[in-house]
């Protein structure tokens, strides 16, 4: 396996990463989507690194994370789709989304996916300089609600503590699930935690049950004497309508597409190729991404299979004409208003370039 800059960096990481897990859980979580949505853009959480400079091979600042949206990006740096293109691919990592979108409205980074629930926080905040282009997958098994084994129904969580990281998908999930089953926020105590901490307070018996997402979700559900209660397939506008609790963003700065329009196409076309590459070599994806993820390379392979990915060529349809995925995010936005989550609803579309994309 090609050994790079890239995975010693990640090496580092992860080792960095298991000595707080057995310590004491850390403030900033590399596998967390967004903890908040942004009323207002402020400093990026953490300090982004320049790229090297290497003459001749442009270089496009990617915003990721051990998240699974991440997943082409850090593949395609490994396997060569963007290399290919002729370019080069500096990523930079955040532990939420709302610090990644910061970093891409304060021009700081080039491109990112995100957690759609932060990139509609800004839009929500009357931000217009970043893109929204498009969709890479469907998760809907990969993210869910894990309990002790002697809890078995959801009804049976009433006056229970719950781990939820709030303003996030999970707590999406959460509240609707618990609609779904006759309760509210009222009828549980919720516990605003991040995914990692959510595991050793499950250990300890701090908490009775936790909403996560992959990673953690998986290792949630391996321990010993839990099980899952429900998962993100359940969410009543993924029932109706296909649309997840929280589902990935593909954003873009508008100063960097504006500018530099052949090199964001460039920088698609190997994140797609990335796609094909996953589907079509699954293992060897696996080793790429455990170096990040830390599961183990059977777990990551069974993650692998459950994720829906999409096609450069599904982008339009997504998008546009007719704008389903579009659609289903102002669904969202309404479901957020609806359930006091968010105060301010959004229209995405307002936020739409496919230009962006090497559809022609």
């Amino acid at each position: 396996m090609k050994k790079t800059k890239f995975m010693l960096a990640l090496l580092i990481v992860v080792s960095l990463i298991a000595v707080s897990f057995i310590g004491c859980a850390p403030e900033e979580d590399p596998l967390e989507e967004p903890e908040e949505e942004p009323e207002e853009v402020t400093e990026p959480e953490e300090e982004v690194e320049e790229p090297d400079e290497i003459v001749g091979e442009p270089t496009v600042i990617y915003g990721g994370a051990a998240w699974l949206g991440h997943y082409p990006t850090i593949v395609g740096m490994e396997a060569g789709t963007f290399e290919d293109q002729g370019i080069r691919v500096s990523f930079q990592e955040f532990g939420t989304s709302a610090g990644r979108m910061g970093a891409l409205a304060a021009g700081q980074i080039d491109v990112a996916s995100s957690g759609s629930i932060g990139a509609m926080g800004l839009m929500a905040a009357g931000h217009t300089d970043f893109y929204a282009i498009g969709t890479q997958d469907s998760y809907a098994t990969l993210e869910g609600l894990v309990a002790p084994t002697e809890i078995e129904t959801v009804e049976d969580l009433e006056g229970k503590q719950i781990a939820v990281t709030f303003a996030s998908s999970a707590h999406n999930l959460l509240i609707d699930i618990l609609d779904q089953h006759g309760l509210t926020e009222d009828d549980v105590e919720l516990i605003n935690l991040s995914v990692y901490d959510m595991i050793t307070a499950m250990q300890s018996d701090e908490i009775d049950a936790a909403v996560a997402w992959t990673p953690a979700f998986e290792q949630l559900a391996e321990l010993e004497d839990t099980h899952v209660l429900a998962t993100a397939a359940d969410f009543t506008l993924f029932q109706e309508y296909g649309v997840g609790p929280g589902p990935d963003l593909l954003v873009a700065s508008k100063k960097f597409v504006d500018e530099n329009p052949e090199l964001a196409r460039k920088f698609f076309q190997g994140f797609f190729d990335a796609i094909d590459f996953i589907e079509e070599n699954p293992e060897q994806a696996a080793e790429y991404l455990t170096v990040l993820t830390g599961l183990e390379h059977e777990t990551q392979i069974a993650a692998l299979e459950e994720i829906t990915w999409y096609s450069l060529e599904d982008q339009y349809e997504f998008m546009v004409e007719p704008g389903s995925f579009v659609e289903g995010l102002n669904m969202l936005s309404a479901f957020m208003i609806e359930h006091g989550i968010e105060d301010r609803e959004v229209d995405v579309e307002e936020w739409v370039n496919v230009e962006a994309l090497p559809l022609d």
